[in-house]
């Protein structure tokens, strides 16, 4: 073997020895590695309690209708065309008292009472002689009450009479007759105005500035300001958690929230007798609509579903949970509590608490 060939023998010996020794060095290293973990970290076992909360049926998605405690129907004694120059109609305009909401065309009307005024005021005037020649004492009064006649104006109180000869004598004239004719008529006029009796909206309408009405048929629904209420119909076994309740939500059909309100009043059990109608009052009331149809949601939609731990197992109501292999702390809320456990609610349902 020449020396060339010795040498890479030689060199070769030396890598795989080297290699050896590395390869023990990192062994060793692991070892040392695994050996540092404390026993107390790989061997502690917990006593977990498992949590799963069983409630008796869904929490069923209770709804209400917004309705008003006091509401007026309203209706008119005559027909016609209601004028084209009214105010608004529509579903939800709000008005003061004595606002006149409807005005129904009442032209002709007028116009007959312009004429009736007139002739009556030519009437007295060819009356006051004979007034005048039986009872000259008298002529003055009736003359300024002739005098007050206009014919855009309603007719102002006739002159009180001081005998029977005197009234005997108007009634024969036909004075008193033509009289209460007119104010007959003007009392009619009225008939086609409807003013508001009070603060509120308009809650329901079938009509329009402009539209033919009938005389006696329902033309809309007034309802009062600040009488509106939330009306539903609760499962028996959810009116404690409703009544109960600090307040309630009142969501539209995107879950937007409306307002809220506290429950005021328990009604009389339905047909199906595990049902009762129950009102809510309403805190906010200037942008809801009578007549529309909401969901009522708890707060947080929390019901009375509780769980019984240890006294243990709970520290100034926080318990600790053993979830994805880490131990986290959790806020909880005490229901009641005995010698040895305590029942509370707020733990996330199939949990597990460290006892």
């Amino acid at each position: 073997m020449n020396m060339k060939s010795s040498k890479k023998i030689n060199f070769l010996l030396v890598l795989i020895i080297s290699g050896l020794i590395i390869a023990l060095i990192v062994v060793s290293k692991e070892n040392k590695s695994i050996a540092s973990i404390p026993k107390n970290e790989t061997e502690e076992h917990f006593q977990l309690i498992e949590v799963k909360i069983h409630k008796n049926k869904a929490t069923p998605i209770i709804h209400g209708i917004i309705t008003s405690s006091e509401e007026l129907e309203v209706k008119m004694n005559v027909g016609g065309r209601i004028d084209n120059d009214n105010h608004s109609l529509k579903m939800g305009t709000k008005f003061k008292k004595n606002d006149i909401l409807i005005k129904v065309d009442r032209l002709e009307v007028l116009y007959e009472l312009l004429i009736s005024r007139l002739n009556y005021k030519k009437q007295l005037q060819n009356s006051l002689g004979e007034i005048g020649k039986q009872f000259p004492d008298e002529k003055d009064k009736w003359s300024t009450f002739e005098n007050k006649i206009e014919r855009t104006l309603p007719l102002p109180d006739l002159p009180k009479v001081t005998s029977k000869e005197e009234e005997d004598l108007l009634t024969q004239l036909t004075i008193y007759e033509t009289y209460y004719k007119i104010k007959k008529t003007e009392l009619k006029t009225e008939d086609y105005i409807y003013s508001a009796p009070f603060d509120g909206f308009i809650s329901e309408s079938s009509i329009r500035p402009g539209a033919l009405i009938k005389a006696n048929t329902s033309l809309m629904k007034l309802s009062k300001s600040n009488t509106l209420q939330v009306t539903s119909h609760l499962p028996i076994h959810l009116v404690k958690d409703y009544e109960l309740a600090e307040y309630v939500y009142f969501l539209n059909s995107n879950n937007d929230t409306l307002g809220k309100g506290r429950f005021s009043r328990l009604g009389n059990k339905l047909s199906d007798s595990s049902y009762v109608e129950v009102d809510f009052n309403i805190a906010e009331q200037n942008h809801l609509l009578e007549n529309t149809l909401i969901h009522i949601s708890l707060p947080h939609e929390e019901t009375h579903n509780t769980v019984t731990l240890p006294k243990s197992a709970v520290k100034n109501s926080i318990v600790q949970l053993f979830l994805d292999n880490k131990i986290i702390e959790h806020s909880i809320q005490i229901v009641s509590s005995n010698n040895d456990s305590i029942e509370v609610k707020g733990l996330p349902n199939h949990c597990y608490v460290i006892n």
